[in-house]
């Protein structure tokens, strides 16, 4: 790992009345152990609204808000999920100012960190991308728009 290389691993773990408890296991090339921050609960989760998560810092505090002391400004951050954290986009939480996490740092959601180990994976940040919507698979149109791949 490098200097500006983090990587976070988030576990969960059964807690009192069947309340699963998350954490951050993060790892820095400067530690001689990982850190293993507690975050929340799963009670706690629950009481935010879905329709907040990225329009307020409730979220954002819970999770990035209990990091943000062990990560610096131009760090990388390589990151796995777990749990219910696999359905939100922690990328785009917002912080108590209207920051937004992928603005603060770079961040690499991989499938789990030890994926940073592999000499030859290259992650490059993306310059531009394609966004496709309201694909209908059911369709019975069978009109090919564009080159065939037959």
């Amino acid at each position: 790992m490098t200097k500006s290389m983090v990587a976070i691993e988030f576990w969960k773990f059964p807690g009192i009345s069947n309340c699963d408890m998350y954490c951050a296991c993060l790892i820095r090339h400067d530690y001689k152990k990982p850190i293993i921050i507690p975050l929340f609960n799963e009670n706690e989760f629950n009481n935010i609204k879905s329709s907040s998560f990225y329009s307020s810092c409730s979220l954002y505090n819970l999770i990035w808000g209990k990091l943000e002391q062990y990560i610096n400004q131009n760090d990388n951050i390589f990151f796995s999920t777990i749990g219910i954290l696999n359905n939100i986009g922690l990328e785009s939480l917002i912080d108590d100012n209207g920051n937004i996490a992928s603005d603060k740092w770079t961040l690499y959601r991989v499938s789990s960190t030890r994926e940073i180990l592999n000499k030859n994976s290259k992650y490059i940040p993306y310059s531009s991308s394609v966004f496709y919507g309201w694909i209908n698979y059911n369709s019975k149109n069978t009109k090919t728009i564009g080159p065939s791949l037959e």
